[in-house]
């Protein structure tokens, strides 16, 4: 069987391949470059290309768009080079391709953070930090949470934000959002929209979410999307359908800090949220 990427990708070869239990070879060509995918009743277990062996050969060849492929029925692999089964490689390469389209789409957010400056180049640094629930809004606060352990007591989302943002080293932007976007509440050191962000954040976790559930491999500690210039640390509040994002600065950051503050404020945000529903019950 041959063919051409524009009208099966990589990925439907192999799962095309392993559901029918083939013992097969797939050759590849994409713009020069070659790959060697090896099928043994069922399951993808060697791959080559220009040197490379294994599973970082499946996640490479995934993001081939354009090229042909040839499919040699009987052919017995050479090595066995991949372990993993073939659900567990397919979902392991959407998360990679997933990260690196919406790392990208972060990275430039990101660098329009840090460099002051909105689309139209302007500088926009804020005299002042503020808080916005889908518009700006003041978020006074006369005293500081501190990370000692003491209860937030009643402070609202939008102060533990603030508070967040002091206790955070290279801090750039903390929000609490849904992952349908539809509710968020928001605390940047720049007066910009960050939705685009949350947009970008939301694909991300969705992406890790199912692919660790479908791994079972527990419950996500927290999520972290490095980009150059940036770490953005994603945290799921408890019994919420609310998370923490924090977004910061790389070059001043302490990640180890940083996992700290999100896993103390999540655990404050998610009572902070739970007694403003009660209260909107109670209206």
């Amino acid at each position: 069987m041959k063919g051409q990427l524009q009208d099966m990708a990589v990925a439907d070869i192999i799962q095309h391949n392993c559901q029918d239990r083939k013992t097969a070879r797939v050759s590849i060509k994409n713009s020069g470059q070659k790959a060697q995918l090896f099928f043994k009743n069922g399951n993808v277990v060697h791959a080559t290309s220009d040197g490379l062996e294994g599973e970082q050969v499946i996640f490479h060849v995934m993001h081939w768009e354009t090229g042909s492929f040839d499919l040699k029925s009987d052919v017995e692999p050479p090595a066995f080079t991949i372990t993993r089964s073939w659900t567990s490689l397919l979902l392991e390469g959407a998360r990679l391709l997933d990260e690196a389209d919406s790392g990208d789409e972060v990275d430039k957010y990101i660098s329009t953070l840090l460099s002051g400056s909105n689309k139209n180049g302007k500088a926009v640094s804020s005299p002042h930090l503020t808080t916005r629930l889908h518009q700006t809004i003041n978020a006074p606060v006369e005293s500081r949470v501190t990370v000692n352990g003491e209860a937030p007591g009643d402070r609202s989302t939008e102060e533990l934000l603030v508070d967040l943002a002091d206790q955070t080293e290279g801090f750039i932007t903390a929000a609490v959002a849904t992952l349908k976007g539809d509710k968020y509440y928001v605390h940047s050191t720049w007066d910009l929209d960050v939705t685009p962000l949350i947009n970008q954040v939301n694909q991300f976790v969705k992406m890790v979410n199912v692919a660790v559930e479908k791994l079972g491999q527990g419950e996500l500690e927290d999520n972290l999307l490095t980009t150059e210039e940036a770490f953005v640390l994603v945290r799921f509040l408890k019994k919420s359908d609310y998370y923490l994002m924090i977004t910061v600065d790389k070059k001043q950051a302490n990640l180890g800090s940083l996992r700290m503050l999100s896993r103390s404020y999540a655990e404050w945000l998610g009572k902070a949220l739970d007694h403003q529903s009660k209260d909107k019950e109670q209206v």
